[in-house]
């Protein structure tokens, strides 16, 4: 989820990344892109007004806040998961670096999509496995009636 410390810790990872030679990139993330309408976007917003204030987000407070503006790109067609958020510097989009962002979750690729038939050999064993267990509650279903009712 969309939180003050998820962009603190943005920040952190941030300036941790080095270049070739193992010295700080500076990388400066100031751009988040999220999905239109959703929560994370209404979060973004939110902590956003804080951070323009100066203050924490979240907080009664009123310390100073630990982490720079930034600005929001909402996108409508980010539809997959939108509870996902990304963050780039915008600085740092040019023909020496590219495009440099963090994602707040990897891409995770979903399990093949099988469609079981009845001539399928592995619905005949979910079938059969089904039927074990329920055998095997009815058994254990009447057992436990038949040792209460003595």
């Amino acid at each position: 989820m969309f939180e003050y410390d998820a962009l603190k810790a943005l920040q952190r990872t941030a300036a941790l990344v080095k270049n070739p030679k193992g010295k700080p990139m500076n990388i400066n993330p100031n751009t988040i892109i999220v999905t239109k309408g959703y929560p994370v976007h209404q979060r973004a917003m939110e902590i956003l007004g804080a951070l323009n204030k100066g203050f924490i987000p979240g907080s009664a407070d009123r310390d100073g806040a630990g982490i720079p503006t930034y600005k929001i790109i909402p996108l409508h067609q980010l539809a997959t998961n939108t509870s996902y958020w990304w963050a780039f510097d915008s600085s740092m989009k040019n023909d020496m670096y590219g495009l440099q962002y963090k994602e707040s979750q990897g891409i995770t690729l979903e399990g093949p999509n099988v469609v079981l038939t009845n001539e399928h050999p592995l619905w005949e064993t979910i079938i059969e496995q089904l039927c074990k267990f329920r055998g095997n509650l009815r058994n254990l279903f009447s057992k436990t009636i038949l040792s209460e009712a003595l």
